[in-house]
């Protein structure tokens, strides 16, 4: 993937950049063979909350398998900054990559240099901003509790062509059913909130 010119080009006022590589630069390195890069792919994670995820029958797929913690605020969601030093940080190929973030609408990257150091001003309006998204939250109020765990009891071991069939319940991979996979991240989650 080549970044070209995102940044300087697409940089304006409430807008948030962020590209795998410099403009002068390619990211090519896919360890996985998803068609990914490696900080594209390490980027889906964070925003997965840390769970491996990978391309799969045309959809992005949640493993499970957790590879980090990137709300480093602990306040329930991940904001675009932490999706982006997470990225940085957890990118196998971090050492031919070079991510930049552009926020603040003047067309010049924040980005980390060889030694580690972040370079830039940005980052201000990317802390404000993620997916608030709570990992558990069926019902989407904003508290993970007992009307959560209801909604995936109730539709506990249904399929897609189930009547009890509730797709806000399918939380994690195998995709299409509802088992205690799904149970358990509600499990975990109880009692975070995004109130």
């Amino acid at each position: 993937m080549h970044s070209g010119g995102f940044v300087r080009d697409l940089s304006g006022a409430a807008r948030i950049i962020v590209t795998p590589a410099a403009e002068t630069r390619s990211s090519w390195a896919d360890g996985d063979g998803d068609g990914f890069t490696d900080w594209d792919s390490t980027l889906m994670n964070a925003l997965h909350f840390g769970a491996d995820t990978k391309w799969e029958n045309g959809q992005v797929v949640d493993t499970m398998e957790v590879t980090g913690k990137p709300d480093d605020d602990s306040n329930g969601y991940v904001s675009m900054l932490e999706a982006w030093e997470y990225a940085y940080k957890h990118d196998p190929s971090k050492y031919y990559d070079d991510p930049w973030l552009d926020d603040n609408g003047d067309g010049l990257p924040t980005y980390y240099d060889e030694l580690g150091n972040r370079i830039g001003s940005d980052g201000e309006l990317a802390k404000k901003t993620g997916l608030n998204w709570l990992r558990g939250d069926v019902n989407g109020d904003k508290i993970v509790d007992s009307f959560d765990l209801i909604l995936v009891a109730r539709a506990f071991g249904s399929t897609p062509s189930d009547p009890n069939w509730d797709p806000r319940a399918d939380l994690t991979a195998e995709y299409g059913l509802i088992d205690i996979l799904d149970l358990i991240v509600v499990t975990v989650a109880f009692g975070q909130t995004l109130i």
